[in-house]
């Protein structure tokens, strides 16, 4: 095997992208991220983050997923249940905050 699809499968699967597919990856791409940055940065600000920490937490898995990992379908993000119990207290203090 080689080096780099033994260390970064995503690049090496970059070496053999038909760009036929370009404009359906491009659209999807651009679906997902409609969707997963407004939930990120909402997520990060209902913990007590700033903004950007929802921005970078939304893209950078994503990207580090796609060159490191083994798989072509990717889902990365925060799951509901998970965020729903953490902003619980989150949602008490804004609640206080902003009557």
């Amino acid at each position: 095997m080689p080096l780099l699809a033994r260390f970064a499968p995503g690049l090496a699967a970059l070496l053999h992208y038909k760009l036929a597919d370009a404009p359906a990856d491009l659209r999807a791409g651009l679906a997902v991220t409609a969707v997963a940055l407004p939930v990120g940065i909402a997520y990060a600000e209902l913990a007590g983050f700033r903004p950007e920490v929802g921005f970078y937490s939304s893209i950078l898995p994503l990207v580090a997923y796609a060159i490191f990992g083994t798989s072509r379908q990717l889902i990365v993000g925060p799951g509901s249940r998970r965020a729903s119990r953490h902003s619980h207290p989150a949602i008490r203090r804004l609640t206080r905050r902003y009557p």
